[in-house]
């Protein structure tokens, strides 16, 4: 999966998953992550799941934001997250 790892915050370790040219379809995300995060918060445009204890945002437009984490680990994150999400059928 194409995708970019941008640090969006420094003062907080906040990182954005910019995945190209793709959405995400929020009811898929929910059933992807089901067995693996916690679901926090959930809005027809916004999800909010931890995930392998950090705090992560999904978006309908796409944007997949993590919070409180170094690199090396968002990286990781991002790995594994876009992996169960493309095999979930969340992206659209």
């Amino acid at each position: 999966m194409d995708y970019s790892l941008v640090e969006s915050c420094t003062s907080s370790k906040t990182y954005e998953i910019i995945v190209k040219n793709k959405r995400l379809k929020l009811e898929k995300v929910a059933e992807a992550l089901s067995e693996v995060a916690e679901e926090l918060a959930k809005t027809p445009r916004f999800a909010l799941y931890k995930f392998k204890g950090r705090s992560i945002s999904f978006f309908e437009s796409g944007k997949i934001i993590i919070k409180e984490v170094e690199k090396k680990e968002a990286e990781e994150i991002a790995e594994k997250l876009l992996s169960i999400l493309e095999k979930g059928g969340a992206f659209i």
